[in-house]
C-alpha cells in the first residue's frame, strides 16, 4: 500500500509491503524500515501525540517505554536530514 505523508514535513512516501515492513521515498532516497517504525509514521501521520504512541508500542512490543522514546527520537532525528520536520513539538523532543 502506498500513501503520501505530508503532516511531518516535506511530503514523502510511504509504501508499506505485505509483511508490515516500509520503504520511504523521500526526495529521491529510499529508506527501509521495520514494522513499528512503519506504525510510528503512521500514527505521527494521523496527529497522534509521542507519548501514546510509545506507550502504545511498548505495552505491544513488550519493550520499555524510555527505550521506545529514545528509539523514536533517533528515527526522527534521522528523517529530519532528509525532511526537516515541521511540528515544533516533536522538534522539542527530539533535540530535548
Amino acid at each position: 500500500m502506498k500513501k503520501k505523508i505530508k503532516n511531518l514535513g516535506v511530503p514523502f512516501i510511504l509504501r508499506t509491503e505485505d509483511d508490515g515492513t516500509g520503504v520511504l521515498a523521500i526526495n529521491g532516497s529510499v529508506l527501509m524500515i521495520n514494522e513499528i517504525t512503519v506504525e510510528i509514521i503512521n500514527r505521527l501521520e494521523e496527529g497522534e501525540n509521542l507519548e501514546n504512541i510509545a506507550t502504545t508500542i511498548a505495552l505491544n512490543y513488550h519493550v520499555g517505554y524510555d527505550e521506545v522514546i529514545s528509539d523514536i527520537k533517533e528515527f526522527l532525528t534521522e528523517l529530519d536530514k532528509y525532511i526537516t520536520i515541521k511540528d515544533q513539538k516533536l522538534r522539542d523532543i527530539m533535540y530535548a
